[in-house]
């Protein structure tokens, strides 16, 4: 009877959780075709590591003129073996074709092909960016002999193409702004005309599943101080 009621008690929590994942992964896909749907990035240019699969989402459109001053970038990069410390380079490509140096990624980790080891960039565009669709360029990096191990484009990924973006001295809205801070050092030199947040994918992934592991300990806990409740009164 308690491992009944503790199973029944853990299939509730997981279905539970599985509706949040599947709302969570809808509002996704649904942010993902409006910008535009990725592609698969092949062939690779390093059999060590490689960039799997790229996430675009556009924000902050203040004056609503249909270009944005955020750009959340979403990297998966994949490894053939074990850990792999890495760090990305960013370029930006304006209108007349001109390369200019956007971001440089502090170094993470990524882990053979793991889910949970994706990578997040929020890039406020502050100054110096005039409204225009812009592509993006993306190197992923050894970083221990920054050797390249992969780069994609606009051609590798539709969503890194024609984005429509301003910086915020171009949103002409009388609004308070407030810059975000920069999580940490680049490893390269940093751009004075954009606000930077990193955050790394593994922590969130372990956070969710000790969440999920206490849930199933309750549940299973209550069970049992029932069943020993029903044991007593029996008595």
């Amino acid at each position: 009877m308690l491992l009944t009621q503790g199973f029944a008690r853990t299939r509730t929590l997981l279905f539970a959780v599985g509706l949040l994942s599947l709302a969570g992964n809808a509002t996704s896909a649904e942010v993902s075709t409006a910008i535009s749907p990725t592609e698969r990035h092949d062939p690779y240019l390093n059999d060590d590591a490689w960039i799997n699969d790229i996430g675009a989402l556009l924000y902050d459109d203040v004056d609503g003129d249909g270009y944005f001053s955020g750009l959340s970038l979403t990297v998966d990069a994949d490894s053939s073996y074990g850990r792999y410390e890495v760090y990305l380079i960013i370029d930006i490509i304006n209108e007349f074709n001109e390369v200019e140096l956007f971001h440089t990624t502090r170094r993470f980790d990524i882990y053979d092909n793991n889910f949970s080891d994706k990578y997040r960039i929020e890039i406020d565009l502050v100054e110096n960016y005039d409204p225009g669709l812009y592509e993006l360029q993306i190197i992923l990096v050894d970083a221990h002999d920054d050797q390249i191990l992969d780069q994609v484009n606009a051609r590798d990924f539709r969503n890194l193409r024609a984005l429509p973006l301003e910086s915020r001295d171009n949103q002409f809205v009388d609004s308070p702004v407030v810059d975000r801070p920069v999580v940490d050092r680049p490893v390269g030199p940093a751009n004075d005309g954009i606000s930077v947040n990193e955050y790394g994918g593994s922590a969130g992934f372990f956070i969710v599943l000790l969440m999920l592991l206490n849930g199933v300990y309750r549940a299973c806990s209550f069970s049992a101080t029932e069943t020993a409740g029903t044991i007593k009164s029996k008595k």
